[in-house]
């Protein structure tokens, strides 16, 4: 029987519990009928919620095995980065500096600036987006600024990181 099926059997036994004959006013059904009634009702429910109980404790354990396989592929996908990461190193380290163009690929530098905040609280609100997380491009252009005009700004600097593009 499906879950439909029992609680559409629940609700037939509530309407007998409440069936009353119009002409003399009497229950339709004896407590002995509806009672013969629920505990069958009852007995298969019991059955059909063990049944989805341990699916669940099933479906717990499927959820650990997906969990302990992200865990392996979430490792796998940072020493993979940091393996890509390293050669771009060694890149860099036979480059030693300059761009050099073969028949394959055009190796060159570019410089970005990035913002690295150092304390958010210390930075001023109308740098700052609403829920007080740093606006990196107005802290970047004040920061632009005050380097112009030789001035400090309290928490955050400007970070040059030097990048590797191939194509």
């Amino acid at each position: 029987m499906t879950t439909r099926e029992i609680i559409e059997q629940l609700r037939v036994i509530d309407v007998m519990r409440n069936a009353v004959d119009e002409e003399t006013g009497e229950y339709l059904y004896t407590e002995e009928q509806i009672a013969k009634q629920e505990n069958s009702i009852n007995a298969t429910k019991e059955q059909k919620l063990n049944a989805i109980q341990d699916y669940r404790l099933s479906l717990d354990d499927e959820i650990k095995r997906f969990q302990e396989k992200k865990a392996k592929q979430d490792a796998n996908i940072k020493r993979t980065k940091n393996h890509q990461e390293y050669l771009k190193e060694l890149q860099m380290d036979l480059l030693g500096g300059d761009g050099l163009k073969t028949d394959e690929y055009n190796f060159y530098y570019t410089t970005t600036t990035s913002v690295d905040i150092i304390n958010v609280h210390d930075i001023q609100d109308k740098f700052c987006k609403f829920t007080k997380v740093a606006d990196k491009e107005l802290i970047k252009e004040a920061l632009l600024k005050a380097e112009e005009n030789e001035e400090s700004f309290i928490g955050a600097n400007l970070v040059k990181k030097k990048n590797l593009v191939v194509r």
